[in-house]
């Protein structure tokens, strides 16, 4: 007794071909990808995060906070750079002060590839400096 005569072979072989061709085209499919619009599906903030600080249209450029070490990096986009926010493409004009940034690659270390943000972080507006736990020369305490 067999599983299958010898006129389902072929068949049985395209049904399991198939399936792992979709698995490879398809890996959404397989794989239960996280809802982006979850409030609840945030990174949690472990101290090595990366923030954009500040948007320049103009020039094309955004500023990101490397949290771990208090890093400011400036970095160019252009008409190669892929952005999203909360996982849906977007314009340089969409991004904020004050976004997580989920993932970025550098296509060279003054230029994005893509960057990934985001929602605005609690604490941190466009119009309120990002705390980074360092104080500044420039901008010493207020006094009470």
């Amino acid at each position: 007794m067999s599983f299958c005569n010898r006129n389902q072979t072929p068949l049985v072989v395209a049904v399991v071909l198939a399936f792992f061709v979709g698995l490879m085209v398809c890996p959404g499919i397989y794989a239960a990808k996280p809802n982006p619009n979850d409030p609840n599906n945030n990174p949690p903030d472990n101290g090595n995060a990366v923030i954009v600080t500040s948007v320049d249209v103009a020039h094309q450029q955004v500023t990101l906070l490397l949290k771990a070490n208090s890093q400011r990096v400036v970095y160019t986009i252009d008409g190669g750079t892929t952005i999203t926010v909360q996982g849906t493409a977007a314009s340089l004009s969409q991004l904020k002060s004050g976004q997580q940034v989920y993932s970025y690659i550098e296509r060279d270390p003054t230029t994005l590839d893509s960057i990934d943000v985001g929602p605005v972080l609690p604490g941190s507006t466009p119009d309120k400096p990002i705390k980074t736990g360092k104080k500044s020369k420039n901008n010493p305490p207020a006094d009470n």
